[in-house]
This record gives structure tokens, C-alpha cells and sequence, in this order.
């Protein structure tokens, strides 16, 4: 995946990919923590704390800043079924999930445990 970035935009497309990453996983986070937190001054102070330790993850152009970026999105889907008791779209959302996961991280040995977890 980061190959074909570089093949295709150089240097500047790992910059990017990073930085969009982890803008997205900032993003993730503070809206799911929002959730939790009405107060804004809170949520957003919890926020600075999570990218704050994230920070050396976050600044290496690597393919995992995608699975947390996915894991942010489950674990927010997770919490909000739970507290809304609306589990009708759980499952699909979920799969759909899972099967973009395992799609993207393919060609690492044993990604099909995915399925089961």
C-alpha cells in the first residue's frame, strides 16, 4: 500500500497519507470521546492526551495508523449500539468493517483470524 504511494506520488504521497491519518485518527478520537463527554474543554483536553501519547505512532508513515483508525470508528460503532440499544445495522456495519480490514492488510500471514475476532 505505502509502495504504491511512493511509486505514484513520491515522497510527497507519504506525507500526505501520514498526516491525513492522522488527522482522521484525531478526528475519530475526539468525536467518539465527545460522545462520552458533553463537556467540550474535557473532551477536547482528552483528546490532546490520546494523540499525545499516540505521537510517536502517529508520525511514522506506517500501515497500522489505518487499523486505528478502524479500530476508533468500531469501538465508537460498539459503544453507541450499546448505549442506544439499536443493534439492527451492528452486524453489517461491523462486517463491513472487518472485510475492509482484512482486504487492505491481505497480504500479511494469518490476516483470516480477523474473522473471528
Amino acid at each position: 500500500m505505502l509502495y504504491g504511494l511512493v511509486q505514484a506520488f513520491g515522497m510527497a504521497g507519504l506525507v500526505i497519507f501520514t498526516a491525513g491519518l492522522a488527522l482522521g485518527i484525531t478526528s475519530a478520537l475526539l468525536m467518539l470521546i465527545r460522545k462520552i463527554e458533553q463537556n467540550a474543554g474535557i473532551a477536547i483536553g482528552l483528546t490532546a492526551l490520546g494523540i499525545f501519547a499516540m505521537a510517536p505512532v502517529l508520525q511514522t508513515p506506517r500501515p497500522w495508523l489505518l487499523t486505528i483508525l478502524l479500530f476508533i470508528i468500531e469501538l465508537d460503532i460498539l459503544l453507541t449500539a450499546r448505549r442506544t440499544g439499536n443493534y439492527r445495522h451492528l452486524l453489517l456495519l461491523l462486517s463491513f468493517l472487518r472485510c475492509g480490514q482484512i482486504s487492505i492488510f491481505s497480504s500479511f500471514t494469518g490476516s483470516l483470524h480477523l474473522w473471528f475476532f
